[in-house]
């Protein structure tokens, strides 16, 4: 166990405090904008404004961060992973794991800074929406941004977006892992605009199950991609 709590350790040292900043900042700007978006664009609705567009900046920010931070540079990371004479799929697990963990807390934050935002703007609209749960549960429904970051009762939402959670964090390990062989590997660049344009579908659109399957199928694939992939290190 201490073994796998270095990998932890060495993980949240690479990159946990700019990725908690980034993602502060992330749903700060969510939380203004969707506060601050005019309801006279959008249809006399209170809409969310530019806020989409500031949490996919955040999220690619935050994974940028989590590829870059476990690669070492400037710094011995690949030589530490080695010491701890781990299987190296191990090894990536534990990062995939950290990395969700930061990803959880972007999604976290991001989602209540935005109902907050909303929840404010709601107060100040005339005639007077109220601020009741019902006014938001309607909004979030109404809005495929919103709808993603709190799907609510919806399954199929929760399912996509853990999936596409857990495909990134694997994406991410799995750039660390091939990065350590002295390969570059550009698997995060597709589960992160997978995962960006899944915000902007509607769940009216017939392509919405195509996207549900593509999620889990993404997840599986680098799941198999990090276990399997390339030669074991020597231990």
């Amino acid at each position: 166990m201490n073994k796998q709590l270095s990998v932890m350790g060495l993980a949240a040292r690479a990159s946990m405090v700019p990725v908690l900043i980034v993602s502060g900042l992330t749903a700060l700007a969510v939380g203004a904008l969707t506060y601050l978006a005019n309801p006279e664009n959008t249809g006399g609705a209170a809409g969310v404004g530019a806020a989409p567009l500031a949490a996919a900046v955040g999220c690619l920010m935050v994974m940028v961060m989590l590829c870059l931070g476990g690669c070492g540079f400037g710094s011995q990371t690949a030589y530490t992973v080695r010491r701890l004479r781990l299987r190296e799929e191990l090894v990536d697990l534990w990062w995939a794991a950290y990395h969700a963990a930061m990803l959880l807390v972007l999604w976290a934050l991001v989602a209540t800074a935005a109902l907050l935002g909303m929840q404010l703007k709601l107060q100040g609209l005339e005639p007077n929406w109220g601020v009741g749960p019902q006014s938001l549960i309607l909004l979030v429904y109404s809005d495929s941004f919103l709808h993603h970051l709190v799907p609510l009762a919806d399954a199929a939402v929760w399912v996509t977006d853990l999936a596409l959670l857990m495909a990134n964090a694997l994406a991410a390990a799995l750039f660390i892992r091939s990065q350590r062989r002295g390969r570059l590997n550009l698997w995060p660049v597709a589960t992160t605009i997978v995962t960006l344009y899944t915000f902007t579908i509607r769940l009216s659109d017939g392509t919405w199950m195509i996207f549900l399957l593509a999620a889990l199928a993404m997840a599986g694939c680098t799941l198999a991609l990090l276990l399997t992939g390339g030669e074991r290190r020597e231990v």
